[in-house]
């Protein structure tokens, strides 16, 4: 089981304990909204993969979207508040690098391995940020305020060190982030089954983010 869906299950249960069957169909909710997307997938879907009646579910919940709402929704955004920001900053971030060659190469690393553990976290986000304005706004600000502050901090040594241009730190910000999210999305989001080569495109990706800010 991911890391995400076991979040979402002893979340859940901090709330109220939860049977097996409710726990089944929390995880096969969260499968098929990441493969499928929220508006295709049924309640009937969603009861098959979890192996209940679908009366079952609305015992629990009335709608698909209670279902969401009551709990994947509040899981995740804890999920990514209190366990990717904070240890995304903590164990990438806010390290001592050698250079930026270094700073680069580990956050794309990480991203990249986190992008493999946690695809359906990934889709259902990406998701949620194109159709729920209250769950973008929520995302920018905690990258904003848990992720920039420190990603700047250490950008600013770069710059002293004139291993990268002095311009703006959220243009650095928008580059670094551009290049990454371009290659994770097609890889894991639009095109997985293709054959893909991360230890290429991570070099590629360096090189692209290189030759603008250096």
């Amino acid at each position: 089981m991911k890391e995400w869906m076991k979040y979402i299950i002893e979340d859940s249960n901090n709330e109220q304990k939860l049977t097996l069957k409710q726990q089944k169909i929390l995880i096969a909710a969260v499968e098929l909204i990441s493969e499928k997307g929220y508006e295709k997938v049924s309640t009937a879907e969603i009861a098959k993969r979890a192996g209940v009646a679908e009366g079952t579910i609305f015992r629990q919940y009335k709608t698909k979207k209670d279902l969401l709402n009551a709990i994947v929704r509040p899981s995740y955004m804890r999920f990514i508040g209190d366990i990717i920001a904070k240890s995304f900053v903590e164990e990438v971030i806010a390290k001592d690098y050698i250079n930026f060659d270094t700073f680069l190469n580990c956050i794309i690393e990480d991203r990249i391995e986190f992008a493999k553990q946690e695809t359906p976290l990934i889709k259902v986000l990406i998701q949620e940020i194109t159709a729920q304005e209250d769950v973008r706004e929520d995302i920018k600000s905690l990258f904003l305020e848990n992720v920039y502050p420190s990603f700047e901090k250490t950008i600013n040594l770069f710059k002293e060190k004139g291993e990268i241009i002095d311009i703006p730190s959220i243009t650095i910000f928008r580059i670094i982030i551009t290049n990454l999210f371009g290659y994770l999305v097609p890889r894991f989001v639009l095109y997985p089954e293709l054959s893909w080569d991360d230890e290429y495109e991570k070099k590629i990706v360096i090189q692209c983010i290189k030759k603008a800010l250096t």
